[in-house]
């Protein structure tokens, strides 16, 4: 089988906007549903129409906003998630280790 040189400007992923590829634009619509479900809750509630209107956008805006946020790759490549799983797997690791360097006292 022939290999090929791949230049380092082609995605190997299908992206709609750069960065913004199918799994993102799936965790923003998930975040989209659950803001509209948490608007509706907002609307139920017996309070004042502009507290009314202001949790109405918060509650919208917020849930997309934090998926958004937690699947957008950073410049080292990696999405503020990936990075939480990485820094808990890391906090449940061993950190102790047995064995002593010889020469340093």
């Amino acid at each position: 089988m022939k290999e090929y040189l791949v230049p380092r400007s082609v995605k190997s992923r299908m992206e709609f906007f750069p960065g913004m590829g199918l799994p993102e634009l799936g965790a923003l619509a998930a975040g989209a549903v659950l803001g509209y479900l948490l608007q509706l809750i907002m609307s139920i509630l017996p309070l004042s129409v502009k507290l009314q209107l202001f949790l109405r956008f918060f509650f919208f805006a917020l849930p997309p906003g934090i998926a958004f946020m937690l699947t957008k790759k950073t410049v080292s490549g990696t999405s503020a998630w990936q990075q939480l799983r990485d820094w808990r797997k890391f906090e449940k690791s061993r950190k102790i280790y047995y064995y002593k360097r010889k020469g340093l006292v």
